[in-house]
């Protein structure tokens, strides 16, 4: 396991027990319904997010040369956020559900470390792209390998999110 050191650190392990004893979480567990309307919310919102995601990424790939970046920008990023806040709702309630076997769990750890990359990335693709992204790009470019990058770590998110049933 990636974190086993640090998740067997007792004051990390306490932070979980605790977790796992709030009204919150143990609402999660009660509720028949709590967790298959999680789930529903995260594929939803996994869809919207990575969907709105692939598209503008194509886009910066090449595709679709008749629509500006910036408008393409401006059309699908309020939806990769609306899709990221309902990822974000939903995983913590599913998170609740078990949080020291999710915490245990390879998958998981590994599918957490390639959400904070791929946050990584759109934060330094936004710094330092966007405003100039409207120049076509013509070679590989910085654009080109955060777009690439972007599609693979969010196939291989969605892969690991289904692998921690599993593993």
């Amino acid at each position: 396991m990636i974190f086993s050191q640090f998740i067997v650190f007792s004051p990390f392990v306490n932070s979980l027990i605790w977790l796992e004893g709030t009204l919150l979480s143990q609402s999660v567990r009660i509720n028949p319904w709590f967790y298959p309307i999680s789930e529903v919310v995260h594929i939803l919102g996994l869809a919207i997010l990575t969907g709105s995601t692939a598209l503008f990424d194509l886009r910066l790939l090449g595709y679709g040369k008749f629509l500006s970046v910036k408008k393409t920008a401006d059309f699908l990023l309020p939806l990769a956020h609306l899709g990221f806040f309902l990822v974000v709702l939903s995983g913590t309630f599913l998170f609740l559900n078990d949080p020291r076997a999710l915490m245990n769990n390879t998958a998981f750890q590994i599918k957490i470390l390639l959400i904070l990359l791929a946050g990584i990335n759109a934060f330094v693709f936004h710094v330092r792209n966007l405003k100039c992204a409207e120049i076509e790009i013509k070679e590989f470019s910085s654009v080109k390998a955060a777009a690439i990058c972007s599609i693979f770590l969010w196939i291989a998110i969605i892969a690991l999110g289904r692998f921690v049933a599993y593993i």
